[in-house]
């Protein structure tokens, strides 16, 4: 993790109260100011080849995950769509935010119930890393890949360090069509805000009528 990486998540930061600890103090990151700030890096990292766009969500909610290195996650991400389209394609990164009511089954890990805030990486590539997905949900092993001399992660280590902040990662691959890689971040509670209370009403002033 580089200095950089604790520098955005330090700007990012905001006191938010919890009801049962009034002196809580929880750390949040903004995934979408943080997007806009590497907006040029990720689109030199997709190459020219790649047409690349970003639809960030206005109404976003921050998320509690200040451990969470979002940059290397999307740089890592933006890497893998870009060698899935050899021969270039397109590249749509968006943000939502998300409540999840239940459980439901699948193929891959079920996302627990909660609400949270989600970045997507779709691509157009034909030939998502097939080793690297039948990898991606594998144990931990016993000491952790570095990342490359370009600051890439394996896809694994971003699984596992969402899963330890209470998030999750997904992979939905279409045949022939593209890929698409969708980071849980769990959303910040809601500040709560004491509403002020009104000023007590004065009294109308009345003239005294007992002459002195």
């Amino acid at each position: 993790m580089d200095g950089t990486e604790t520098a955005e998540r330090s700007e990012f930061s905001l006191r938010s109260r919890s009801r049962s600890d009034p002196r809580r103090v929880e750390r949040v990151i903004d995934p979408n100011r943080i997007l806009q700030r590497i907006e040029n890096e990720l689109r030199t990292l997709a190459g020219s080849a790649v047409k690349f766009a970003m639809k960030l969500d206005p109404d976003l909610g921050v998320a509690a995950a200040q451990n969470v290195p979002l940059r290397a996650i999307a740089r890592t991400l933006v890497m893998n769509a870009r060698d899935a389209m050899p021969e270039g394609g397109e590249l749509v990164i968006e943000s939502a935010n998300l409540e999840i009511a239940d459980r439901k089954a699948g193929p891959v890990p079920a996302v627990a119930p909660d609400r949270y805030v989600t970045l997507s990486f779709r691509d157009s590539g034909a030939k998502p890393d097939a080793n690297a997905l039948s990898r991606l949900f594998d144990p931990a092993p016993a000491e952790a890949e570095p990342p490359s001399r370009h600051g890439r992660l394996p896809l694994s280590t971003v699984y596992r360090v969402l899963q330890i902040c209470g998030g999750d990662l997904s992979v939905k691959v279409e045949p022939g069509r593209g890929s698409t890689f969708t980071v849980f971040l769990p959303r910040a509670r809601e500040p709560v805000r004491t509403p002020r209370k009104a000023a007590p009403a004065l009294a109308p002033a009345i003239s005294d009528p007992t002459p002195h």
